[in-house]
């Protein structure tokens, strides 16, 4: 699953999913996820969904979704 947007919410996406068995992607168009936590906590999670295997890609801007999900 594709997740667009790594801000908290995004993060909290991608961990749930991760608890479930499922493998994810955030894709977020700043310089870093996370923005929006403080930057201790942020490391943290970060690291956290990288250990689950949670791909992250920064500096990415989506632009459309197609009928066939590319």
């Amino acid at each position: 699953m594709v997740i667009i947007g790594g801000g908290m919410v995004g993060c909290e996406v991608a961990s749930y999913l991760s608890a479930q068995g499922k493998k994810s992607t955030i894709v977020e168009q700043l310089e870093d996820i996370g923005l929006d936590i403080e930057l201790r906590l942020r490391k943290v999670i970060a690291e956290g969904l990288r250990k689950t295997g949670v791909t992250i890609m920064t500096r990415i801007m989506v632009r459309g979704i197609t009928k066939e999900g590319q």
